[in-house]
Formats: C-alpha cells, structure tokens, sequence
C-alpha cells in the first residue's frame, strides 16, 4: 500500500476541476485508492463535490470513498445510490478503507502445504464422526503440535500409570466445555486425592449435564508454563479456513488479544503473528521475565492451522486452549474439535 499526498481544492474548487483531480488520481500508478472528503458543499452545494465523485466513479478501476462532514443525508443518499461507499465519521471510513486494501481472498481449496511442522503428519484414515477431548488431542499431536502426557482411565477403579500430581478431567463427547459442568480436578497429588477428584467430578458433572455419555476419565501430567495461549481454528463459510491465536486460559474472552489469519500459515507468517499480541510481552523477556519458546510456539501454531488441509476440510472448529509456554518449548493441555455437521464436540 503506497501513500499518495493530500490534495485540497477548498478555495479552487470548481466541479470540472474536482472531477479532473479525482480522475487523475484514479489513474496514477502511485495511488492505489482515492479518498474523497467534502465538507458543507456536502449539505448545501451538492453539485459542487458529491456529483463530481458520482461521474468520476462511474469508470473508476480502484477504490473511491467518500467522508461527508458535516452529515449531509441527501449527498450520502445519492452516493449510495451510485454506488459508493460514503461515510459519516472519519473512524468508519478509516476502518473500511484499511479492511479493504488488506482483504484477501478466500482460500477454498489449499494446496500448498507451506509451514508444516516437521514432526507432524497429516492424518490418511478417516477422522472419527465426533472427538472427546482425548481424540482431539491425538489429532493435534499428529499433525505436529506437542500435547500433554495423559491417559484414558475407566471405572469403576479408573487406573492410570502418570506419575503424580496429575489432573482429571470427564471424557464425554455431550460436554464441551468442562470448567462450567464441573468437569475438571486439578493438582491430584496422590492415588487418594484423585480417587476423591474423580467422584466428587462425576457427582458434579451428573447434577450439571444429567444426560451426558461419560466415557471415562482424560487423566494428565500437571504442567506449569511461562504463558497460556489459545490457538483456534475455524472454516467459515465466507472467508475459508482461518486460524487465531492470542492469549488464552479462562481470561480469553476477556483479553481479546488475538491475531488472525487464513489458515494455513508458515512458521514465519505465525512468528508475525505473535508479534501482533501484546500478552505475549511477558515471555519476550520484558523487565527480565524468563522468556519462552516463541520458536516452538511459532511451529505450533504453523502445524495446527494444517487443519485447513485435511483432505475435505472436515473440521469446522477447533481449539487448543491453553497451548503452555514453556522455556524450552510448547505443551497443549486441552482441545476441542468441531467437525462439519456436529452440534456439539
């Protein structure tokens, strides 16, 4: 994007020599978008500015708006009956102009597989109909993103050999969201206190969600990082496959630090990414806070949005949340994947 410089004909404006300027600018290579701005001719002389922004648009090959100052409701009716795009307050227009000139098109069918991490793998057989969070994970770490050690306990003894302290969570594919049915035990330190965890998890869960499947017990290393990120997917109708990661855990929704992208993304197109999340201040070394693995992150990241590759783009949304950070490398710690057609995860 090539900045052109500001023109004003407040003084010497006539509509003849407003057209020719627009017109002008709408051919020079040097411009690649024409931004009109008209004041109270807008409201009261509209022949002077707005209709000479109509007929220079009328075989325009680039972008023109338009910013009306102060509102002028018959000159926005007019431009919006040419079809321009005519803003009231300079924010709107700003936003628009930017999102535009960034837009990208939508990535359908992706065949590059740029950015795959090198350890993962793209699964061949067919995914399963619907994921537990154990399944989730297994598809994650095949495609090249380091998860958490864990294992699948059953009742009625619901076994394991993880050493201690672990964490349990319900495996059902009815819940989705754990934390909010009671589904999560953390920092079991013995046999005693998760055998305790367990049933005091189940008992919560059934007054919770009475008619959720339980297929057992998603048993997991406890593990303490530098950072919680969130790493999400989506296959949205309209835009393609697009991948996100910003600062994650419970506060998530609050943070709203996040950067996004069409999915898939390299490992250098994941590096820019985390330089757009301000979060992520406290593992770059700010005020000599240890820094984390931003390079494990960045493969991470590069080797989750794979999902956009899955032969057919089954996966309508996934979630990794948190992804730890730790010193040496990355850890996820809990997922969630949406396939097409499921109501639920």
């Amino acid at each position: 994007l090539r900045a052109a410089p500001i023109i004003d004909l407040t003084l010497a404006a006539t509509p003849a020599r407003y057209e020719a300027v627009l017109r002008g600018l709408l051919a020079a290579d040097f411009c690649d978008a024409v931004l009109a701005v008209a004041g109270t001719s807008a409201q009261f002389h509209p022949q002077l500015a707005v209709q000479p922004i109509a007929r220079a648009a009328a075989d325009a090959r680039k972008p023109l708006a338009a910013f009306l100052a102060p509102q002028a409701d018959a000159s926005l009716a007019l431009l919006a009956a040419e079809g321009i795009a005519a803003f009231r307050t300079p924010e709107a227009c700003a936003d628009a102009l930017a999102n535009f000139l960034h837009w990208q098109p939508p990535r359908h069918a992706v065949k590059s597989q740029e950015g795959r991490a090198s350890s993962g793998q793209l699964p061949e057989e067919a995914l399963p109909t619907s994921f537990t969070e154990a399944s989730a994970l297994q598809l994650f770490a095949r495609l090249g993103v380091p998860v958490v050690a864990h294992a699948i306990a059953y009742a009625p003894h619901f076994a394991h050999d993880l050493a201690y302290p672990v964490a349990a969570k319900v495996l059902s594919k009815d819940i989705a969201h754990k934390t909010e049915a009671g589904g999560v035990a953390l920092g079991l330190v013995s046999e005693e206190a998760y055998q305790t965890g367990v049933s005091s998890m189940h008992s919560r869960v059934r007054t919770h969600t009475p008619t959720a499947r339980i297929e057992g017990v998603l048993v997991q290393a406890m593990v303490k990082g530098l950072a919680e990120v969130i790493l999400g997917y989506r296959h949205d109708p309209m835009v393609g496959p697009t991948v996100m990661v910003g600062m994650g855990g419970v506060l998530a929704e609050i943070y709203q630090d996040v950067a996004l992208r069409l999915a898939p993304v390299s490992v250098a197109d994941a590096h820019d990414m985390l330089a757009e999340i301000k979060g992520l201040a406290i593992v770059r070394g700010y005020r000599n806070l240890p820094r984390g693995d931003l390079d494990a992150l960045a493969r991470a990241v590069a080797a989750f949005s794979q999902l956009a590759l899955l032969p057919g783009q089954p996966v309508m949304e996934a979630e990794i949340n948190p992804l730890m950070v730790l010193a040496d490398g990355v850890v996820a710690v809990d997922g969630l994947v949406l396939r097409r057609g499921n109501s639920s995860a």
